[in-house]
């Protein structure tokens, strides 16, 4: 599928969506969402300080802006901005506020490759379970290197990876899983190959978290959790960390 295509099959799910759309008012979005943002918690935790310290804090891909009020909470003082290709996505973003009790400082309709920021303005950009949607890596993460300040980190959490010789078995995986938005599965020498030809020193850091929403995933990750060196051999997440020398 071409670029605008996808982007418009993501465009228009947040829009017709029986569950997610800006009129549903779905118990089981706020169920699962509250296993993601368990995880994402899980996923901070090592990088703490650095979004503790950051002025300006940026979402991308952000569907309905949860993962952002969730960082609103933790980083009250910070101007965080909350992103997505969808409008419709975005229009959620109240229910989330209400529930985090907070309010996000912006919110904008935008590409992750087209990001409507100066050169050089943010100091810390993240997504959670979300890259593997942008496709337009390289454009991408050429972008994230122009936004952030020097000394600026960006962050890819909770990202279904493998090596090239699997993709095509995993990215089969994921789209059988889940077929009414396209997904992908990021090649994670690539993304480093990427990374370093934007101007960014990226280092992935596996991730096995063994808790997962089916009784054979759960199984698989546990064994990986244990045998750490089939972690950079089999498809596993990965939180990948950029940082703009």
């Amino acid at each position: 599928m071409e670029l605008q295509a996808r982007q418009q099959v993501e465009i228009n799910f947040w829009k017709y969506s029986p569950i997610e759309r800006p009129e549903a008012d779905s118990l089981q979005v706020m169920l699962d969402k509250a296993i993601d943002a368990s995880i994402f918690s899980d996923c901070l935790k090592p990088y703490a300080a650095v979004f503790n310290s950051a002025e300006t804090i940026l979402e991308l891909g952000a569907g309905q802006g949860w993962a952002s009020c969730f960082i609103k909470r933790l980083c009250p003082t910070a101007f965080v901005t909350t992103t997505d290709i969808s409008d419709w996505a975005l229009q959620s973003i109240h229910k989330w506020e209400y529930i985090y009790r907070v309010k996000i400082d912006e919110t904008i309709a935008c590409k992750s490759y087209e990001i409507p920021k100066p050169d050089q303005s943010i100091d810390l950009i993240f997504c959670f379970a979300a890259a593997h949607h942008f496709v337009a890596h390289r454009r991408t993460l050429q972008e994230i290197s122009r936004v952030l300040k020097p000394n600026g980190h960006c962050y890819y959490f909770y990202e279904p990876s493998c090596l090239a010789f699997l993709y095509s078995l995993a990215h089969w995986r994921v789209n059988h899983k889940r077929p009414e938005v396209p997904e992908d599965v990021l090649i994670y020498p690539k993304i480093e190959a990427i990374a370093r030809e934007s101007g960014l020193v990226c280092t992935p850091n596996f991730y096995p978290h063994t808790f997962r929403r089916g009784g054979r995933e759960t199984l698989y990750y546990m064994i990986l959790s244990k045998l750490p060196y089939l972690q950079r051999l089999l498809p596993c997440s990965i939180n990948y960390q950029f940082v703009k020398p």
